[in-house]
């Protein structure tokens, strides 16, 4: 996931593709709870060996809702969303499209997926006082800011 400007964040490419959502005693650059630094207090570090069904949902919701904050932001701002080819590096190459479920053992889901029902729950919430654009005015959108308008 890129936005002009701003930092991009790709579970597979920023992570190496090695730890996914989070790995007990991994360095903070090699998961996403510590790319994104959502590990509070530590309470998601600190209840992953006790409660990891727990743990993983808390990583899980914060995680979408930094990427669902970000999404947002660059539709107020200069910042236009492209998106990579997927990094299906959280996925199952057996089920894709598997969604999040933290009683998996291997925590396997698919991340693009997940952020764009997600982008639709809010899209549609906010229908009423937001235009959302369609891909035209995005292309338009992004010629523009390439030619420097």
């Amino acid at each position: 996931l890129r936005f002009f400007d701003s930092e991009y964040f790709d579970i597979g490419t920023e992570t190496a593709g090695t730890r996914g959502l989070f790995a007990t005693g991994a360095p903070s650059s090699e998961h996403a709870v510590g790319v994104l630094s959502l590990d509070l207090g530590g309470d998601i570090s600190g209840l992953w060996d006790t409660d990891r069904v727990a743990a993983a949902q808390r990583a899980f919701r914060r995680m979408v809702g930094y990427l669902t904050h970000a999404w947002l932001a660059s539709g107020g701002a200069t910042f236009l969303p492209t998106f990579h080819p997927p990094s299906l590096t959280c996925a199952d190459v057996n089920d894709p499209l598997r969604q999040f479920n933290p009683n998996d053992p291997n925590l396997r889901f698919n991340l693009l997926v997940e952020l764009y029902e997600n982008m639709a729950v809010v899209a549609e919430l906010l229908y009423g006082y937001v235009y959302f654009g369609t891909v035209a005015d995005v292309i338009e959108a992004q010629a523009r800011y390439l030619d420097g308008v």
